[in-house]
């Protein structure tokens, strides 16, 4: 679900202006920068991306930084001759005044009025009318009733996926302010110190399963799912075959500033570490991840004993 809007590119003679670079779109807004891919990659071409044409890509997410919970969309449309900015349903209502702030610098820049999806017509004055909340709200009630039908709802973030389950879902609805109730939630999903664990996958070659693993570090609080499960952007990779087990590997080191003093203490089924540790020792992030607090090389190895 979403809201979209249109801005039609500026006409230049007999055609229409050259499509405004990702660079230049992204100095309509101060501070607003893309969260879609990692310019720290040393495979990725920095001045290349930012001289690109927004058209080039199919869309970016934007946002700003510790500002932004699910941030909004930007693209082109080359048949329409227009651009296209679409916030996700529901949005941080921090998102939607970033979106607004946008539309409004690029439809200032173009001269052109904001179009709804349903065709109704905003200027760049009037468009800080738009009823977001009534959005954010219907949004909410949506991903909630899902989460009570289901279990569990998964929205997604600038940075990681917000997992709301039955629990959330009734605290969110039963809420006195929703709006800033799902904000907050949001905002501290997004915005951990804590280091956010990656999935790893490979194959069991006795039998050719699928092993889903996670790795916990000495000392480093770590979010880690309370159950896991595939995340969407691995679902593709593994298409329909099935994670078998999930394990959870120990790392220690000697020396935290020395890499080559990290070393694997040994590893063990999830389900059995969730079991095991101390409720004092995590805090619920959301519906479905935690916040582990960083583990002595000790406890640890009581872990595995």
């Amino acid at each position: 679900m979403s809201v979209v809007f249109h801005i039609n590119n500026q006409k230049k003679g007999a055609g229409q202006a050259p499509v405004l670079t990702v660079a230049e779109c992204l100095d309509l807004v101060e501070g607003l920068i893309q969260f879609g891919f990692d310019e720290t990659d040393e495979d990725f071409a920095l001045e290349e991306f930012y001289a690109s044409p927004l058209s080039r890509f199919e869309c970016l997410v934007v946002g700003i930084d510790g500002q932004s919970g699910r941030g909004f969309e930007i693209g082109y449309e080359e048949e329409e001759k227009a651009y296209n900015v679409r916030v996700n349903t529901p949005a941080a209502a921090a998102d939607w005044r970033l979106a607004i702030t946008f539309m409004q610098a690029l439809a200032r820049k173009l001269g052109s009025p904001i179009i709804k999806e349903d065709g109704v017509s905003f200027t760049a004055e009037n468009i800080t009318a738009f009823d977001y909340e009534h959005d954010i709200t219907y949004g909410i009630e949506v991903f909630c009733k899902q989460a009570l039908e289901s279990g569990s709802s998964i929205i997604f973030g600038v940075f990681r996926p917000v997992y709301i389950d039955r629990n959330l879902a009734q605290e969110l609805l039963n809420s006195s302010d929703r709006l800033t109730r799902f904000e907050e939630l949001v905002h501290r999903t997004q915005y951990t110190d804590a280091y956010s664990a990656n999935q790893q996958f490979y194959i069991n070659r006795e039998d050719d399963s699928i092993i889903g693993n996670y790795t916990l570090t000495q000392e480093l609080p770590t979010i880690l799912p309370y159950q896991p499960y595939v995340e969407y952007d691995n679902q593709e990779m593994l298409g329909e075959r099935e994670v078998s087990q999930w394990l959870l590997t120990l790392v220690c080191y000697e020396d935290e500033d020395d890499p080559e003093s990290y070393y694997a203490l040994g590893e063990m089924d999830y389900d059995s570490f969730i079991q095991k540790l101390d409720p004092e020792k995590y805090s619920f992030l959301d519906g479905g991840y935690i916040v582990v607090s960083g583990l002595s090389k000790e406890e640890m190895a009581g872990f595995l004993e």
